[in-house]
């Protein structure tokens, strides 16, 4: 998709998000008091899971947003030598709790409609649901890779007069927007996953879904990037999107029932959960004999 339509496309979502807001309380305050349980972690996650307790949250993108954010970037003065050390140390320690700066992290791909990144539906005739990542191209000059879009947050609307160069008068709708995602750079697993529930119990299984996405961070570790576009007589639009992304490797991605903790589907490849576990076993103290 071409960055115009995908901001298009957000002010569109932004928009219609607006004018139903009164009606979409009752259902919002729903949604925040069933989020209230999830419990956010400060552990890696372990790619070998296939269990992960009621209310798993996952790890929590604003904290790891803003630990990342200090990465140590290089002193005119400072010899490369002893910028690499300086980096060294940095990854070596925890950003918070047992989290290191490339540890992986599992992050909760939101569901919130068509710009979600995360799509899941269900076929009644093979009585089974698919879940699929959605990606977008988004420019983070001059780094490469795809967005995933994990929450966005409508800031605020309202409307204006504008006039064309002949005077005439229209209204301008306007709205401003914060987006969370995924810079991309590498993709280990498949993009969707299906897995079977009897069609009796799928209404009620898809409440209790919850999307994660598993990414080792990597080089340049955040990006940011702010987007805006002017009205016209022909578009009586303006608004910006600011995007604020974790730069990682993909694992792949899961799909949780909320209300066990079971994995119902995975995409995370068995290579990765054995190049996962052979990390962590490198990682471990050496035992004093």
């Amino acid at each position: 998709m071409a960055p115009i339509q995908i901001f298009a496309s957000f002010l569109a979502v932004a928009l219609l998000s607006y004018s139903n807001w009164g009606q979409a309380q009752t259902a919002k305050s729903a949604v925040s008091e069933s989020r209230k349980v999830l419990g956010q972690s400060s552990n890696p996650f372990n790619l070998e899971a296939s269990t992960l307790g009621p209310a798993f949250g996952g790890n929590s993108f604003p904290i790891l947003y803003r630990k990342l954010l200090s990465h140590p970037t290089k002193r005119e003065f400072e010899s490369s030598e002893a910028f690499e050390a300086r980096i060294d140390r940095w990854v070596n320690t925890p950003l918070y709790g047992n989290v290191m700066p490339t540890s992986m992290v599992a992050l909760e791909v939101r569901q919130f409609g068509a710009e979600s990144g995360i799509q899941i539906s269900y076929d009644a005739d093979q009585q089974e649901f698919t879940a699929s990542l959605k990606f977008d191209d988004i420019d983070f000059e001059p780094h490469d890779g795809r967005w995933v879009q994990l929450s966005i947050v409508f800031q605020r609307a309202g409307t204006r007069v504008a006039r064309t160069v002949m005077g005439v008068p229209f209204n301008v709708q306007s709205v401003s927007a914060s987006s969370t995602g995924l810079h991309v750079r590498n993709e280990k697993g498949p993009s969707s996953v299906s897995f079977s529930v009897p069609r009796a119990e799928a209404p009620s299984m898809k409440r209790k879904l919850r999307a994660f996405a598993v990414v080792q961070p990597k080089f340049p570790f955040v990006v940011q990037r702010e987007e805006r576009r002017n009205t016209r007589l022909d578009y009586p639009y303006e608004g910006s999107v600011r995007h604020f992304g974790i730069a990682g490797d993909l694992q792949g991605f899961f799909v949780i029932d909320i209300t066990t903790g079971n994995i119902l589907g995975s995409s995370i490849p068995i290579d990765a959960q054995r190049d996962d576990n052979e990390l962590r076993r490198l990682n471990e103290p050496t035992p004093m004999k």
